[in-house]
């Protein structure tokens, strides 16, 4: 899923520490709503997860946006927080604001939900600059059940690799879900592009494709973004 970095969510991309410094819990959620969700109920949601960062100290960074429809995967809302510490990723699941907003706002519109929780691998490329990119892709995955370990880490460790082969990538996380949400899927990428032009690029680049084939495809159960 895909949502661009307007002047509203560059508040709430705002770095609590050194920019650059790894993160160490990132929660990644993916909503489908019901079709007869309108425009004004879209940006009414997304207006109030951008502005939880005021409310709830424990997001270290937080990016909310609306799908712009260059993935097929029929989603609408993409959100990607980042916290300290797992700790941190339940004070603000828990907080009043953020409990008032899913169940005034999102769970009466809601259709489907997705959420994966991880700790970026250390190898992970992480932005570099203070400004929020243009475009930011999410992308959660559900392995099959005979799925090995090995398998998925082979996945992570291919995508992670990713980076070093795609310069259009300006950052780019992946990881195992830690268990903490009951959502049951297995993998998070969150990709960062400075243009829709480089996200193409990525997008079609041989080594993601190249992955996508050999790794993921064969032991895909369910894919959202």
């Amino acid at each position: 899923l895909l949502h661009r970095a307007t002047a509203p969510q560059r508040d709430a991309c705002t770095e609590r520490n050194s920019a650059g410094a790894a993160m160490a819990f990132t929660h990644v959620v993916v909503l489908k709503l019901q079709q007869s969700t309108s425009a004004e109920q879209k940006a009414a949601i997304v207006a109030g997860l951008r502005a939880l960062p005021q409310q709830i100290p424990e997001v270290r960074t937080y990016r909310a946006g609306v799908d712009l429809g260059l993935d097929p995967s029929g989603c609408h809302i993409g959100i990607v927080g980042e916290f300290d510490s797992a700790e941190a990723y339940s004070a603000y699941a828990k907080h009043p604001a953020h409990v008032s907003l899913v169940t005034e706002q999102i769970k009466p519109v809601l259709a489907k939900r997705v959420a994966v929780q991880f700790s970026p691998d250390a190898t992970a490329k992480l932005p570099a600059r203070a400004a929020p990119p243009a475009l930011t892709h999410c992308v959660l995955l559900k392995l099959k059940a005979d799925a090995t370990a090995a398998q998925r880490q082979g996945i992570i460790d291919a995508l992670s690799a990713l980076p070093n082969e795609i310069p259009q990538i300006r950052a780019y996380r992946v990881g195992p879900d830690t268990g903490l949400d009951p959502a049951k899927f297995d993998i998070a990428i969150v990709g960062d592009f400075d243009s829709e032009i480089d996200y193409q690029a990525y997008s079609k680049h041989n080594k993601h494709t190249g992955v996508i084939a050999e790794l993921i495809k064969p032991i895909l159960a369910e894919r959202v973004a």
